[in-house]
């Protein structure tokens, strides 16, 4: 292990807190670490005499203490705060408070549970009230404690609470966990059985939620939750739970083997990734030890295998010690417990795998929530980890309060392997490779001149780096850098004979380079000259210098050790080996994923796929492009920081004919969109859809027509390693719904021509008529559905034609941010009640100047509804407009909105699904002004809230550059039109993604879709493209 631990505690003057500090939690890249104290010396005007929330915020330079529970206008709490938990990006900071001006209207005396935007400077920082009760309470306040929150990635926050008018039909007067928004919106109760049933006779608490928001852990008394073979729950005991938000499914982990647990297990953490859950445990039967256990056990449960599976725990402490209050990293690989007053580290990849983290004193811990700088670490070493932890010893970092103090460590394995090996890595590359990026490998940066300044331990640390581009001479009073890429550079050295740093960066060109080098204590910077030489990329070549049978080329680009062969067996998250990896043609270190199910190139068809990157760090990708054979194509692909990247697919080489699904795995979160165009140079026709984050079970297409000239097609992807059975049923306006079952080969596209498609005794029984489907997946192996529907135009095969993705269930609301009317357009809603009770939907229509009109309509049961809009109202018959769907007596319908132009001739059309959530920030990969075909895009923006909206929209260009402009006062509940080519003269001939944010304190809620259109000879606006944004908070 390296490095030492270092107080963060600390008051501006580098003393030690003056009173207890404690509850520490760490950001995924370790730079921003919160807790709790007393403390009155932390920050300036601390007067309250509470406990409170601060940041030790390692991004700053210098790092700096900051207070949190304050209010948005900056006042300090007047009651105390605990309990802080901050989201994996650090963007976000949850706990909960009894002060009474933090937000909430009422408090009477109960705890409510608050988060803290941090993003960006200071001065925008804002404090939510989130623990607020249903919209249809009496009481918009909790009438009991709410606290204990955990802070997902996602806007996304889980906690406990005792109130019982929290939701609807909460009886059980126990404490439950629930998730919110930020903007403490969308209630949901997630200690329930599936079905939403309530637990009875025990309260739920401690929750712990991944970083997609999808899981949440927490442990249970109720002895109603148990379900499957061990579902009489009479143990008597705390149980552990995990539920699955997306499907409703409730898993007991401590119920091995599905055998009641005979023991208490309490106090579970979930890995970022939802992989993994760690918790303590005195069930005995959770091991081979037949007897009672006088002591806790730290457990590891993989919730990717059964509880039949004998894989699926692990046990962590050691049988002589035991352990308690576990925390577990991004991966799951790593856990740190605390034991006799002592922290200890559990490492998957190690032999020594309960390493003391600390010399003594009482302690309780943290480790960092996940490891997203793990592209950018040096491949030489294994992952790295900040544990964080509070100890009133007084044998590190000196301190002198008799408190407990929050200390901050890195951990690092194998530092032995780090031996500087060469100065400079070779060969050089004269040009960037391709495909990939350059890599500048196995750098070795001397401190011997700075060994006054930087002590040893510091560089047995890692560091923060930043690399730009400096101006030859090298002796030459440099320039400021131009940085083009950061990171950590990772586990340095302490040498027998020097002070060496050796690391392994991802960089944009050669020539001399800034290492510059951020001290993790105390933020202090030092700039150091070197001259670095790149190393080709070269795929196939088969150089492999650690003899792992994984070429060098190949490791560098995924950012991978071709020095270390042992990596080559470790299974990352992805569940797979570096090695199965290869073979399987995926991305070894990704941590993201997106998938697109149609695709197709050829004499008619040209796809186009847009990756915008909305990080601070370059993503490398991975394209898997799968075929209806079953065989696969994979592309690797670097997108830049807060930029764009764009891949023609037919010049990928074995896909200049094909069709296919796309899967897109990268090691950051991307936003994916495709653009498929047809009508040779023309282009007379095109559409768009966003990649999805997910395969789902269930799948429903609101929009779908088989009559006249139109020709409906549903693309499937499976985008498994077995084959996915899929029923498929077909609801039309009238009479029974039909049903087919469809077998999808494994890594597959599978694509149905409805209008073709035969039933026993009837025929082509679709052949002349609307309809929508319901896809369900019957042996458990998830898929994506998209559907196309395209038109017949004089001389035009596929005159016209839209796309879009199926959603996963219906809602009882939908928000559609694209809409116009008038003598070009023809504007409709598409409604599908999938079930078998009629629903009344009440619709809202927004106009441009904040006006609304509101309508109500009945769709009956197993059917499909059409809203034509431009005859629904005279002020809608010529207007730009925006569209909410609500269903009015709770059944969940499906929404979708296609628009067709001109009027009489529809040569073009486009189609998208309504988003069920609002959001403030979205993002989008596609957009392009101008270019050989003139294209014009519009970002069009729904401002959903009462209140006036300010947005900044940001555009990420394919060279890293960006142009923003910021809009405000957009009407309350109105629909705003960013015409990107007249707004920002900057994006002219350029491709684009974008960034749309609401700002303020209380941001607005929007929904945010985007257009594109352009023209063909003869026909103006003879292409035209829609696709909802990402929502991203």
């Amino acid at each position: 292990m390296s490095g030492q631990a270092y107080l963060m505690s600390r008051a501006p003057d580098r003393s030690p807190a003056n009173h207890d500090s404690y509850q520490p939690r760490v950001s995924a890249d370790g730079l921003r670490i919160v807790f709790t104290s007393k403390a009155s010396n932390l920050v300036a005007n601390d007067t309250n005499g509470k406990e409170d929330i601060f940041l030790w915020d390692g991004r700053a330079n210098p790092a700096v203490i900051v207070r949190l529970s304050v209010s948005t206008g900056g006042a300090q709490a007047n009651g105390p705060s605990e309990n802080p938990s901050i989201s994996p990006d650090g963007n976000v900071v949850a706990f909960n408070s009894t002060a009474t001006n933090l937000g909430a209207p009422e408090t009477s005396g109960w705890s409510n549970v608050y988060v803290r935007r941090i993003a960006g400077a200071q001065a925008t920082w804002s404090t939510t009230w989130v623990s607020r009760t249903w919209p249809g309470a009496t009481l918009r306040v909790p009438n009991s404690h709410c606290g204990r929150p955990s802070m997902s990635n996602v806007g996304l926050v889980a906690f406990e609470c005792l109130a019982g008018n929290m939701v609807a039909n909460d009886t059980n007067g126990s404490t439950d966990v629930f998730v919110v928004g930020l903007d403490g919106t969308g209630i949901e109760r997630v200690s329930t059985r599936p079905g939403n049933v309530e637990g009875k006779n025990g309260y739920s608490q401690y929750p712990s939620i991944s970083a997609d928001g999808n899981l949440v852990a927490f442990e249970s008394y109720s002895n109603t939750l148990a379900t499957g073979a061990a579902a009489g729950d009479d143990n008597n005991c705390p149980d552990v739970f995990v539920k699955n938000r997306a499907t409703g499914d409730l898993r007991r982990l401590n119920a091995f083997h599905d055998i009641q647990p005979k023991g208490s297990s309490l106090r579970p953490s979930i890995s970022g990734n939802g992989r993994f859950v760690v918790f303590e445990s005195q069930a005995y039967n959770m091991s081979s030890e037949p007897t009672p256990k006088t002591f806790w056990e730290i457990y590891r449960y993989d919730l990717t295998l059964s509880l039949q599976d004998p894989d699926a725990v692990v046990l962590v402490s050691t049988a002589e010690f035991g352990g308690y209050r576990a925390a577990i990293n991004h991966t799951g690989s790593k856990v740190a417990y605390e034991i006799a007053d002592q922290i200890y580290l559990w490492d998957e990849g190690s032999t020594d795998n309960h390493l003391n983290l600390q010399a003594s004193g009482t302690v309780t811990a943290e480790v960092t929530n996940g490891l997203a700088m793990q592209a950018a670490l040096a491949p030489a070493t294994p992952e790295l980890d900040v544990v964080v932890f509070s100890s009133n010893a007084s044998n590190l970092d000196d301190p002198t309060n008799g408190r407990l103090n929050v200390f901050g460590r890195m951990i690092s394995r194998s530092v032995q392997d780090m031996t500087p090996t060469t100065a400079i890595a070779t060969p050089a590359s004269p040009s960037p490779p391709t495909p990939g990026r350059p890599i500048y490998s196995n750098v070795e940066l001397g401190l011997d001149d700075h060994a006054d300044q930087y002590s040893e331990a510091m560089v047995t640390m890692c560091f923060l780096y930043s690399i730009g581009v400096l101006p030859e001479p090298l002796s030459a009073p440099p320039a400021p850098p131009t940085v083009t890429v950061g990171g950590v550079a990772a586990k340095g050295v302490s040498t027998p004979n020097a002070h060496t740093v050796r690391f392994s960066a991802p960089l944009l060109a050669d020539g001399s380079s800034n290492l510059v080098i951020v001290r993790f204590a105390d933020g202090e910077v030092m700039k150091v000259p070197v001259r670095l030489k790149a190393m080709a990329l070269v795929p196939g070549s088969s150089t492999d210098t650690d003899h792992d049978t994984l070429p060098d080329w190949w490791e560098l680009t995924y950012g991978l050790d071709p020095n270390d062969a042992t990596d080559a067996s470790t299974v990352n998250g992805n569940g797979l080996t570096p090695l199965q990896s290869l073979a399987q043609q995926h991305h070894p270190t990704a941590t993201a994923y997106r998938h697109l199910a149609e695709g197709a190139t050829g004499s008619l068809f040209q796809t186009r796929i847009a990756l915008a990157n909305p990080n601070v760090l370059p993503a490398m990708a991975l394209l898997r492009y799968l075929k209806p054979d079953g065989t696969v194509q994979a592309q690797p692909l670097s997108v830049p920081a807060m930029g764009r990247a764009t891949v023609d697919v037919e010049t990928v080489a074995g896909m200049d004919t094909a069709e296919f699904s796309t899967s897109v795995e990268s090691d950051l979160p991307l936003i994916v969109d495709r653009t498929m165009r047809w009508g040779g140079s023309q282009s007379y026709g095109a559409h768009t859809e966003t990649a999805l984050a997910a395969p789902a079970l269930t799948w429903y297409l609101a929009e779908g027509a088989t009559h006249n000239a139109f020709n409906l097609f549903y693309l499937l992807q499976n985008p498994n390693s077995a084959e996915s059975q899929v029923r498929v049923r077909f609801l039309r306006p009238t009479g029974a719904p039909l049903e087919k079952t469809y077998t999808l080969p494994a890594n597959s596209r599978t694509n149905i021509w409805v209008d073709l498609e035969t039933f026993p005794g009837l025929g082509q029984a679709l052949a002349n008529t609307d309809v929508s489907a319901v896809f369900d997946v019957l042996n458990g192996r998830p898929i994506i559905v998209e559907r196309a529907m395209y038109a017949d135009v004089p001389g035009q095969t596929f005159g016209a034609g839209h796309e879009s993705a199926g959603v996963t269930a219906p809602a009882l609301e939908w928000f559609l941010a694209e809409g116009a009317t008038g003598p070009y357009f023809d504007l409709f809603v598409l409604v599908a009640n999938p079930g078998g009770t009629a629903a009344a939907i009440e619709a809202t229509y927004l106009l441009p100047d904040g006006r609304t009109l509101v309508k109500h309509y009945n769709v009956a049961a197993t059917s499909r509804f059409n809203i034509w809009v431009d005859y629904e109202d005279a002020v809608l018959a010529d207007t730009a407009v925006s569209t909410t769907i609500r269903s009015t007596n709770g059944v969940p319908i499906i929404v979708e909105r296609a628009m067709w132009w001109p009027q009489a001739a529809w040569y073009e059309a486009h189609n998208s699904p309504g988003a069920t959530t609002t959001g403030t920030r979205w993002a989008l990969a596609e957009g392009e002004a101008g270019g050989s075909l003139g294209v014009e895009t519009y970002i069009l923006i729904a401002n959903t809230s009462d209140v006036p909206a300010t947005v900044r929209v940001t555009l990420l260009f394919e060279d890293g550059t960006n142009a923003e402009q910021t809009y405000a006062d957009l009407p309350a509940r109105s629909r705003f039109n960013v015409p990107v080519g007249g707004f920002f003269p900057e994006a002219a001939g350029r491709r684009f993604g974008a960034i749309v944010e609401s700002l303020g304190a209380t941001p607005a809620r929007i929904v945010v879709e985007r257009a594109m259109y352009w023209d063909a000879p003869g026909q103006p606006w003879a292409a035209g493209t829609n696709a909802l944004a990402t929502r991203l908070q």
